[in-house]
């Protein structure tokens, strides 16, 4: 109890030290400063829209974000792809390849953090705060 009573007065003040929201550097997986606010993390609110979606292309330029959104859809039981390499540590690992578009068929959902999509999917779920 004790140790949970100085985790819950450290926790706090660490945060805060670094001024963005984060205190653990590598190797453990974050994002960091503007990135941690760039983005809209909060997948999850599209389950709806994306649960109507075969398949769903992955098309987003950071690999932590890229690999967040791979999580959810896999948790969520979706089918996907990316076009993007593919690796074993958030864009710093080891390369796996990709994971490819399933033969014969078009995406009509697109997860991205690209400015443009072409063609124009049926849903396309927009996850940089801001246009690039």
């Amino acid at each position: 109890m004790i140790a949970q009573f100085a985790f819950a007065l450290y926790r706090p003040i660490a945060v805060s030290a670094h001024g963005n929201g984060t205190y653990y550097g590598r190797p453990y997986p974050g994002q960091f400063g503007r990135l941690k606010s760039a983005f809209a993390w909060d997948i999850e609110r599209y389950r709806g829209a994306l649960a109507r979606c075969r398949p769903i292309k992955v098309d987003v330029d950071d690999a932590f974000l890229e690999r967040v959104t791979q999580n959810v859809l896999i948790n969520q039981g979706l089918r996907w792809f990316a076009d993007r390499p593919q690796n074993t540590y958030y864009g710093n690992g080891r390369d796996v390849g990709l994971v490819a578009r399933p033969a014969g068929e078009r995406e009509d959902c697109v997860i991205t953090t690209a400015t443009s999509v072409e063609p124009t999917p049926s849903t396309v779920v927009w996850l940089r705060r801001t246009k690039k």
